[in-house]
């Protein structure tokens, strides 16, 4: 394991993020998010026809 000043972490971290690491931004998330979603609108509506749920949602 390699331990680092304060300078040289900064100096590891900037080289990593601006030559290896690839974000790929909101299209990792995308998927998630409509599952989620999906799933909170099938069971509003499954409460709402149960007279649980006021319809103001």
């Amino acid at each position: 394991m390699t331990f680092y000043n304060t300078d040289q972490a900064d100096q590891v971290a900037t080289e990593f993020f601006d030559y290896y690491y690839h974000d790929r931004g909101k299209v990792k998330w995308d998927g998630y998010f409509l599952s989620e979603h999906q799933a909170a609108l099938k069971k509003h509506k499954a409460d709402a026809t149960k007279g649980l749920v006021n319809e103001d949602f």
